[in-house]
């Protein structure tokens, strides 16, 4: 099997946010959990994991892993299987998406980075699937280090448009966190900035969303 899924809350105890900044540590075990169930002829292997909520607001976590047994046989990239399943399941958001697997060269944009960002086929799936939207944090993982990037799907595109010559670190957004250690207390600076409002806080940071971002990589303790 390659691809499953568990419940885990409802956004009337956690609110969807709160579960992606509590749960992002384990949504990337999770994804590196499900990188050892891949199929590869290579041992090329990807591990995908997606924390969703469906309309009654169940939340839950996915994971699936890519398929290609052989050079000419049937593939399915781990991003692939995940989104088949989420809609499958009859969940319409998608609120954090989790990829890790070995850097490789992007064969679109030539772009040798320090995570594997989704090939070219799953960043039109990205562009396509309702279940993605605006906000959906896709968070991709070196699967030996603790190195993360997070971005959104426009931000996810913008940096393959722009080129590896030209883009920057900032927009690469990349981050070494040692254990995940940042991430962790960023729940509890998320539950204080909610507990707090949004006083003195630039508007940048007025949406649970934007605050979630900021607090996995310690932005928000800085403010």
């Amino acid at each position: 099997m390659h691809s499953s899924f568990e419940l885990a809350g409802d956004v009337r105890q956690i609110s969807e946010w709160q579960a992606f900044v509590k749960r992002g540590p384990r949504m990337i075990d999770m994804a590196r959990q499900a990188s050892k169930l891949a199929i590869s002829y290579r041992n090329f292997r990807v591990g995908a994991s997606a924390l969703v909520v469906n309309p009654s607001g169940q939340i839950a976590k996915f994971k699936a892993a890519n398929l290609k047994p052989y050079p000419d046989g049937p593939k399915q990239c781990a991003e692939n299987a995940l989104l088949s399943a989420v809609q499958k399941q009859g969940f319409n958001k998608v609120v954090g998406l989790f990829v890790t697997g070995p850097p490789q060269l992007d064969s679109a944009s030539g772009m040798l980075l320090p995570t594997l960002h989704p090939c070219s086929d799953c960043r039109t799936l990205l562009a396509e699937h309702p279940a993605i939207t605006d906000e959906t944090v896709i968070t991709t993982v070196n699967p030996q280090y603790d190195w993360f990037e997070t971005y959104t799907r426009d931000e996810l595109f913008a940096i393959h448009q722009v080129g590896e010559d030209d883009v920057t670190s900032g927009e690469l957004n990349t981050h070494y966190d040692k254990g995940f250690a940042t991430w962790h207390q960023g729940y509890k600076d998320f539950n204080g900035w909610l507990a707090g409002g949004s006083d003195g806080l630039s508007p940048a940071v007025y949406t649970e969303h934007h605050a979630a971002r900021m607090a996995i990589t310690g932005q928000l303790a800085a403010l």
